[in-house]
């Protein structure tokens, strides 16, 4: 099983990325609603569009974006950013469409039920075969840098910084048993 580098994003990165992701529901909500009365037939194509297409795409960048942080860190944080993109979506809906069905809420309810589930299963699964190192691992070639003095890894040659690696000088240093 391969290892890749761990990502730890900070609070402030986790809030940037729901913001980003309602901002994309609303206005997916916001032009599905504003469509809807324009289109006329037995199929409602924006309600298709938007629940087939632009929400599944959101969500699956929603998850490869989380594929390097270690899953205990980020299950809750994708709920959190599932609820919110819902959510923020029937509330555009409502804002231009002046009404919300019932079918509406509970087809979202579903579908953030759906998307959870299925999400967090295929982050697990991703995660079982190629499980992120926590620790102080080279990011081009995955080496271990315990016990290095200079700022390139052994190696492959790569530079790196602490900063990229989200650890510290003692991260580094080589403690005997």
């Amino acid at each position: 099983m391969p290892l890749v580098p761990a990502q730890h994003p900070s609070h402030a990165t986790r809030l940037w990325r729901i913001a980003i992701a309602s901002l994309i529901a609303g206005t997916t909500g916001a032009v599905a609603a504003y469509i809807r009365p324009r289109i006329t037939g037995p199929l409602h194509y924006e309600s298709i569009v938007s629940t087939l297409v632009v929400l599944p795409m959101l969500f699956l960048v929603l998850l490869i974006l989380q594929r390097r942080v270690p899953f205990k860190e980020t299950y809750l944080w994708f709920i959190a950013e599932t609820g919110s993109v819902c959510v923020v979506f029937l509330m555009a809906w409502f804002v231009v469409y002046r009404k919300l069905f019932d079918d509406l809420v509970g087809v979202m309810a579903i579908y953030a039920g759906i998307v959870v589930v299925a999400g967090l299963l295929l982050l697990y699964l991703w995660q079982r075969y190629r499980r992120p190192a926590v620790g102080p691992y080279c990011l081009h070639c995955g080496y271990c840098l315990i016990g290095t003095t200079e700022r390139l890894c052994p190696e492959c040659g790569e530079p790196f910084s602490l900063e990229e690696l989200g650890i510290d000088e003692y991260d580094l240093e080589a403690t005997a048993p």
